[in-house]
């Protein structure tokens, strides 16, 4: 695990925190969950390494790093101080500004992390939480059996330290087991890590004080931004399994809309272990989410990043388009970069490094598209419709291909696909499915079937 990584360690606000680091690039920092350490990353660490320098780090109480003692207001395990852990351990690191990914406990941390440092993180992934102050508001019957360790870890000292360390092994096969993916997601050198961390001493009271400080402090500063005024300001995608209990029992991204005022998000095929059980998908929806800007980087050498899906000499080609590009077109191109690392496609190829020359504007709309929602107005639709006959009128089928690549929830993927596929993509083609669609009042993919039909008969528009 961990191919290419250093493991480390650094003291930072009063306590040694463990971390690895690897790969070069802007900062990205990775944060965990209970009762897990920085090992869930290791089945996207190196993908990620291509784009960033990333930095997965233990929280205070887990891991590696040390485990505080307890104080009477559970201050210690404050989200506060573990998110200025955080922001001390990446400037220690030369990163004054930086990514997050988060899961589980550590994105309550990065939640926290962004309220009191606003300026230090450009954009942040979370994993399978709404915020705390929602969910403890909104518990009920089926939220409590569930997360029953919730309500188990609060209780006072030394109750439920002494039942963790008495079977250490036991607790985490309970907690990480019950999950609706069973033990399945975790590879055995991985859980031997979370195992061999739960029974260093100390670790019972970290993961206690950790809950009892969200069921406590934590919950008096969230009450105070809110009275505040204060909210997310940064571009934040939230994604939770569409198996686990964070999407069955709440409403995640409508609880995010509540404090972020910048949010998209959606439900993965899996449940609450994420990074484990969905790797490829959650590398895609990270990447997707454009982490990666060129616009606020160096431009890249001409030395291929690992796991770079390009050869040398593309690379090198892309690498002299880039310098050339300014303004719109190298931020839309920023956006696409990390994609055209991860995913080995060559319609993305061309588009960048072809024979095609693109225009910011054309770029915009393609960027445009994916962020409507797929319930859309009519004025909506129809604004959709006008992009894509552009994008169509000025680079044929190739764009559209590159639609089908690299926008898989955009509206019109499927009718875009079979208009590629004749080799006659027209704004009045797309217009006609439109009008088919409509008129038939059927599915979408009848429709598309309808007009296929409609072409290969000759005496049809």
């Amino acid at each position: 695990m961990f191919a290419g990584f250093q493991k480390e360690q650094r003291q930072v606000n009063g306590v040694n925190i463990s971390y690895r680091i690897g790969g070069s690039g802007p900062a990205l920092l990775l944060l965990h969950g209970h009762p897990q350490t920085h090992v869930i990353w290791h089945k996207v660490a190196a993908q990620l390494a291509g784009v960033f320098t990333v930095v997965a780090a233990d929280l205070r109480g887990y891991g590696d790093s040390d485990r505080p003692p307890a104080d009477a207001g559970h201050a210690g395990y404050s989200k506060r101080e573990m998110a200025l852990d955080a922001v001390e351990l990446m400037k220690s690191l030369g990163f004054a500004q930086f990514r997050v990914l988060a899961h589980d406990r550590g994105a309550r941390v990065a939640h926290r992390l962004v309220l009191d440092h606003p300026h230090a993180v450009q954009q942040m992934v979370l994993l399978d939480i709404a915020p705390t102050l929602s969910m403890y508001a909104q518990t009920n019957e089926a939220f409590a059996r569930a997360y029953w360790h919730w309500f188990f870890l609060i209780r006072p000292a030394p109750l439920p330290e002494g039942l963790i360390e008495a079977d250490p092994e036991l607790y985490l096969r309970s907690v990480m087991g019950s999950r609706s993916a069973g033990l399945k997601p975790f590879t055995d050198e991985a859980f031997g890590e979370y195992l061999r961390c739960l029974q260093r001493p100390g670790s019972a009271r970290g993961i206690c004080e950790d809950y009892r400080a969200s069921a406590g402090i934590d919950l008096e500063h969230d009450r105070a931004d809110i009275l505040a005024g204060n909210h997310l300001t940064l571009p934040l995608l939230v994604l939770w399994g569409e198996e686990g209990t964070v999407g069955r029992c709440f409403d995640p991204l409508e609880e995010w809309r509540k404090v972020a005022l910048n949010v998209r998000g959606k439900a993965l095929p899996c449940g609450h272990y994420i990074a484990e059980e969905v790797p490829d998908v959650l590398l895609e929806a990270v990447l997707g989410f454009s982490l990666h800007r060129l616009s606020a980087v160096a431009w890249p050498t001409n030395t291929p990043p690992r796991r770079c899906s390009l050869e040398g000499r593309e690379w090198q080609t892309l690498c002299q388009r880039l310098r050339k590009v300014t303004g719109e077109d190298r931020d839309a191109l920023g956006d696409m970069l990390p994609m055209l690392i991860h995913r080995k496609n060559i319609s993305l190829r061309r588009l960048v490094i072809g024979q095609y020359r693109l225009q910011a504007t054309t770029f915009q709309m393609l960027l445009d598209i994916p962020a409507r929602p797929q319930n859309q107005s009519m004025a909506v639709q129809r604004q959709t419709q006008r992009h894509l006959a552009v994008i169509a009128r000025q680079r044929p089928a190739d764009l559209v291909r590159v639609i089908l690549a690299i926008l898989p929830e955009a509206p019109d993927r499927i009718v875009a696909a079979e208009l590629a596929q004749n080799n006659a993509v027209m704004p009045r083609q797309i217009r006609h499915v439109r009008q088919c669609r409509h008129r038939f009042k059927v599915t979408r993919r009848r429709a598309e079937n309808a007009w296929i039909l409609q072409q290969a008969n000759a005496d049809q528009p």
